[in-house]
């Protein structure tokens, strides 16, 4: 008798502190989410600080934000705008980048599109850009055609 009930005992003593782990987890799984939420919502006006100011520098911590975290497709609008708005090779470049990760994961056909901005950054002479487009074209031989030229021939 005096074993079942040290068993009992035991076995409630384990339910009890098991549930109160499991409380206290969840305390703490909502605190990272709601961390992470505030974040998330400080780094989205991060990046329309980024594109109101032509912050070049605040940009760049918050693309490296979005890319890290997989974000990359919510980061296209940010890419587009501050590539357009202040004409950045950069931004070209990062947009290229997104599209080509983007067509990866989705299958979606937007391959000139992606040329384009690889094309556009190239001619704002990044250097990532070089590189790519020495790869592409120049090793093979072919001659680099000019950005506009890409969407031209898609219509």
């Amino acid at each position: 008798m005096k074993k079942n009930l040290k068993s009992s005992l035991f076995f409630l003593l384990v339910l009890f502190f098991s549930c109160n782990n499991k409380k206290e987890n969840r305390l703490n799984n909502t605190e990272v989410i709601a961390t992470t939420i505030a974040s998330n919502d400080s780094i989205y006006k991060t990046a329309d600080i980024a594109i109101k100011n032509g912050d070049t520098l605040i940009y760049k911590k918050a693309y490296r934000y979005f890319s890290v975290n997989h974000y990359e497709r919510e980061f296209l609008y940010y890419s587009i705008t501050m590539a357009h708005k202040y004409n950045w090779g950069q931004a070209y470049f990062d947009t290229y980048t997104i599209l080509t990760n983007v067509n990866d994961e989705s299958k979606i056909s937007n391959e000139s599109l992606a040329t384009y901005y690889l094309l556009k950054s190239y001619e704002k002479n990044n250097s990532y850009a070089k590189e790519i487009v020495k790869e592409q074209f120049l090793d093979k031989g072919l001659k680099v055609p000019n950005s506009i030229s890409i969407l031209e021939s898609k219509n």
